[in-house]
């Protein structure tokens, strides 16, 4: 369950980690026009440059690639007319031989949808899409707000005709209206209003992308879930698992009335909670949703996350130990005592700090996980991880008879770490993967990434047999006949790994790896 909960965390931050940008390819436009009445039409253009192309929502074809996608938040000011449209020179064409053809557009197309306006108001959406040139597809860009301010609008009763356009939006003689599905939108939700200012806007390409398809739109529940697990695996570390029996202990026996110490347990676990919250608080305070999200998916910050999680790969494989200054450990710890509720909090605050060389690389991954939910997700998602953390102290306190049945600190939280530790290098493959592909610096072509994480899975598969030592490994346990052995589970960890192995191989070859594809470099 520990190996597993620890794959589970990497496998949530791989799915958040997949990004690259579209090179300023595309050019994306916003207006409104009167149609009638209180009826609209907001109409969202999209210019690209010589060479590339854009899928329609009906895209076609072998049904893998990425089509456009705009979604209105849904609101009791507006309510949407019909389906989206598209107004362009649809090209329709047999990309792969003996696969259906694909419907896509070169220069310009226009995405229509009306609405009825019910009250003056500002339509707000995100939009995502994907472009392709001559000889490759870009990973998709999702997730872009935009915004359509209706608020200045006077609402009439009569239905009033009016085609004038509010902002320029060129057109071409040769466009044609293409009905299509809305693959995103609530159909139920429209707005509508006399003519306004509408807003033009180029999205920051170098920065605003995710994952590909629906893998990388994980919900707040799926984040917190995450979150969650994390924390309980960072219990099974060193510097918190030995901390476990000792601070149960502490507060069942140092107390004449047993719920009195239960209750101190308790708020113990609750202040590691409000701890991790107060961090996502100011994670949110400092550069706020928005700005977190263009932190964690610009390339700089890519290259950034490269480095971080190297340095605590390398940490969790034993080449040093990150450590919070000693003077905050020790400030917190002189005001630690068991008997006050205030010094209770201080008790908690102390593992955290002394905790961190171990839960250090827990934290970063879930401030990238975190950055892709809304304004409360890094609260939320730093609280998940605080509970995950300090739930087993409130539950061995109260039921106290289950410590006894904790297998003993010993070389298997050493494992774990170096375990962790591979993870985390492939992780950071990852992100240098986003940020080279944003930049066409070719140093981590797919055949290049495929074979890194082949070596590292071989690696971390011997060293699961036994055959790899680090420098705080102890040695396997022998059997009666005192001869080193294995843990069926460990075998099973290690049997897995080759297999990875083997399953990536063919990719060097160019095997598209269909079931991997949205954690590898695209193919070409």
């Amino acid at each position: 369950m520990r190996y597993l909960l620890s794959l589970l965390l990497s496998l949530g931050l791989f799915l958040q980690a997949c990004s690259q940008t579209q090179n300023g390819s595309t050019t994306w436009t916003f207006t409104n026009k009167q149609i009638k009445g209180n009826n609209y039409q907001l109409r969202v253009e999209c210019k690209l440059k010589p060479h590339y192309h854009i899928w329609s929502m009906n895209v076609g074809g072998d049904g893998l690639m990425y089509p456009p996608s705009i979604v209105f938040t849904p609101s009791k000011d507006y309510e949407l007319v019909g389906k989206m449209k598209e107004e362009g020179k649809k090209i329709i064409k047999e990309l792969l031989k003996g696969e259906p053809p694909f419907n896509y557009y070169e220069n310009k197309v226009t995405f229509v949808q009306e609405v009825k306006l019910k009250k003056p108001t500002t339509i707000h959406g995100k939009y995502s899409y994907q472009v392709c040139d001559t000889v490759k597809c870009d990973l998709p860009v999702e997730n872009v707000p935009f915004q359509f301010k209706l608020n200045d609008v006077v609402l009439t009763e009569a239905d009033t005709t009016s085609n004038t356009e509010t902002a320029a939006s060129p057109s071409d003689d040769t466009t044609q209206p293409v009905v299509a599905a809305n693959p995103g939108s609530n159909e139920t939700a429209t707005t509508t209003g006399p003519p306004s200012t509408s807003e033009k806007t180029t999205p920051d390409t170098t920065g605003k992308s995710e994952a590909l398809g629906d893998l990388s739109k994980l919900s707040m529940w799926e984040i917190l879930l995450i979150a969650f697990l994390a924390g309980l695996a960072a219990v099974t570390t060193p510097c918190i698992y030995s901390m476990v029996p000792l601070t149960v202990s502490l507060f069942t026996k140092q107390n004449n009335d047993r719920k009195q110490g239960i209750r101190k347990a308790i708020f113990y676990a609750i202040s590691i909670v409000v701890i991790f919250a107060i961090l996502g608080m100011a994670i949110t305070a400092i550069w706020g949703s928005d700005g977190l999200y263009k932190i964690s998916t610009n390339w700089i910050a890519n290259i950034f996350f490269f480095v971080l999680f190297v340095i605590f790969g390398l940490s969790f494989l034993g080449a040093f130990e990150i450590k919070l200054p000693s003077t905050w450990s020790t400030a917190a710890d002189k005001k630690s005592n068991a008997s006050s509720y205030l010094g209770i909090f201080f008790m908690a605050l102390t593992l955290v700090i002394v905790s961190f060389s171990c839960t250090s690389a827990f934290i970063g991954g879930i401030a990238v996980l975190a950055s892709r939910g809304s304004f409360w997700g890094p609260l939320l998602g730093f609280g998940a991880f605080g509970l995950g953390l300090g739930l087993p102290f409130a539950f061995f306190a109260m039921f106290p008879g289950y410590l006894k049945n904790l297998e003993k600190p010993g070389g298997w939280q050493n494992a774990l770490k170096v375990t962790l530790g591979f993870l985390e290098l492939a992780l950071a493959m990852k992100f240098l993967s986003n940020a080279d592909l944003a930049k066409g610096w070719r140093l981590l072509d797919r055949e290049i990434f495929i074979a890194i994480w082949i070596v590292m899975s071989i690696l971390l598969g011997l060293y699961l047999l036994g055959k790899i030592k680090f420098f705080n490994d102890s040695e396997l346990k022998k059997n009666y006949f005192d001869i080193p052995y294995l843990s069926t589970f460990r075998l099973i960890l290690a049997g897995a790994c080759f297999t990875f192995a083997v399953i990536l191989a063919p990719g060097l070859i160019g095997a598209p790896l269909n079931g991997l594809s949205a954690f590898l470099p695209p193919m070409g």
